[in-house]
């Protein structure tokens, strides 16, 4: 269609200037009736219409130069300043022909994207609208049970504790709500035996007593063994009925994630109704919950007691610093060695802005460290808004030079931490140092002014 287009306009324009030529005497030829239809064709139509343009032009641009030269001059016609702009014409429209042949094929490529793009849409729309019948019908379903399971997730937000006696209520208190369990007990291994840790009796919860279990027995030692929730049903198929008789009518195992064993859940008492293979699954469920909870808490409380930095400030918690001071003062006793300690304490700490207080502490943590020796110390103080320096081996002139240059660089930082956000940081340090009538490390805390730690 486009190769018809600029066939027929450069065609007809060119048969117009003819026209013109030999049927209006006063018609005076110039090139730029020809510039005008290269220009507009190659600009239009891009490379292939440019050039096609130029060649017709020129050669009917030089025709018409041709006869309208003088007779005497004709011989001049071949002269460069005749045949320059009819190449000109072909080259002009070559270029600007290929410079417009870009943008079209630019075009051309962004229309094709487009049409794909369109036809992504129209496939996205369809399947969307699918999917909206698949939901539709899924609401339907699940309509019904939407109550059950947001108050079993309530529930479950009850093992998020990490007090081992929280999980174990919690998880009682699950199986008694949600499974209509009447009777359930928990044990846990310790010493190779299952002793009990809570047991709930018709939503009644109580903590364990001084009984065990043995994890090799009756229905209790098959769910150890299977690591698989077993029941009196499953169990009636490998066990005689007197082995099973008074003991529990489910029993699951608490497994760590390496397998080895955490304890036993054991249901008791169940009303029929409810004692079906639905109750199993979501009792296997529970256990895995429990599990989880149950690890989890064991390896925080582990981390705490093993933990001797706070994880965020970095800076010794106060029950390592008061350790430690127990211990420098004993060699300080032994050994007769100079021994300081350090109180650096924040006035009007009610004051300071929540949000600063973290931060405030790195920064003067960080002073600290700064003008302190590599042996020296710092942890928390039994205070909140204090922190606590150990100096071994220092005190006198060169402990005041050091207490000197912190209260300086605390104060060329101007710190604005209170909620009135214009008044600077007040502080002040306690020291005491060691001295050889004192008899324990408590000695050196009163000696500071301030209540024992």
């Amino acid at each position: 269609m486009k190769l018809k287009s600029y066939f027929i306009e450069t065609g007809f324009a060119l048969a117009f200037i003819v026209a013109l030529y030999f049927f209006l005497p006063e018609f005076k030829l110039h090139s730029y009736y020809f510039w005008i239809i290269v220009l507009l064709i190659s600009s239009r139509y891009g490379l292939m219409a440019g050039v096609l343009s130029g060649v017709v032009c020129a050669l009917v641009f030089s025709i018409l130069l041709y006869l309208s030269i003088d007779k005497k001059a004709l011989e001049t016609f071949w002269d460069m300043k005749y045949l320059l702009e009819p190449f000109l014409f072909i080259f002009v429209g070559g270029f600007l022909g290929q410079l417009s042949q870009e943008k079209i094929n630019k075009i051309s490529e962004t229309e094709t994207q487009a049409q794909l793009f369109t036809q992504r849409v129209s496939t996205i729309e369809t399947e969307f609208s699918t999917s909206e019948e698949a939901r539709r019908e899924l609401e339907k379903r699940i309509v019904g049970q939407l109550t059950t399971i947001t108050t079993l997730y309530e529930s479950a937000k009850k093992l998020e504790s990490f007090k081992l006696s929280e999980i174990y209520f919690g998880t009682l208190d699950i199986l008694s709500e949600h499974l209509g369990i009447e009777k359930c007990s928990i044990y846990i291994l310790e010493n190779r035996l299952l002793t009990l840790k809570a047991r709930s009796e018709f939503g009644k919860l109580s903590e364990g007593e001084d009984k065990t279990l043995s994890k090799t027995e009756g229905l209790v030692g098959i769910a150890v063994e299977t690591q698989k929730v077993v029941s009196i049903r499953d169990a009636l198929s490998s066990l005689e009925f007197s082995k099973l008789k008074g003991g529990p009518l489910m029993a699951g195992p608490l497994l760590r994630k390496d397998g080895s064993l955490i304890g036993v859940i054991t249901i008791e008492q169940i009303p029929f109704v409810r004692f079906t293979p639905y109750t199993i699954k979501i009792f296997s469920i529970i256990l895995d919950w429990l599990s989880l909870s149950i690890e989890n808490a064991t390896y925080v409380q582990a981390v705490q007691s093993r933990n001797i930095q706070d994880e965020i400030l970095g800076i010794y918690t106060y029950g390592y610093g008061k350790q430690r001071l127990k211990e420098e003062f004993l060699r300080s006793k032994k050994y007769s060695l100079p021994l300081s300690l350090l109180i650096l304490r924040l006035k009007d700490f009610d004051q300071i802005d929540s949000k600063k207080l973290i931060p405030l502490f790195k920064s003067l943590y960080l002073i600290l460290k700064n003008n302190l020796r590599d042996i020296d110390l710092i942890s928390q103080y039994e205070s909140k808004d204090s922190l606590a320096v150990i100096l071994p081996t220092l005190q006198g002139a060169e402990l005041q030079k050091i207490k000197l240059k912190v209260i300086q660089d605390i104060d060329s930082y101007a710190f604005r931490p209170y909620e009135a956000s214009d008044k600077l940081l007040e502080s002040e340090i306690l020291e005491a140092s060691f001295k050889p009538a004192m008899q324990s490390e408590t000695d050196l805390i009163q000696d500071l002014g301030a209540a024992p730690a």
